[in-house]
């Protein structure tokens, strides 16, 4: 119950404030393994 509640918690405050962090952070990843492919 207690790590339901932080995995919510997580995804209301942190999740919603870096999603375009994370979004650029994936992007960059996925340019990165495609260049070396």
């Amino acid at each position: 119950m207690k790590s339901f509640w932080a995995g919510g918690y997580f995804a209301e405050t942190v999740g919603k404030k870096n999603l375009k962090m994370i979004k650029e952070y994936i992007q960059s990843q996925l340019k990165y393994h495609g260049d070396k492919d």
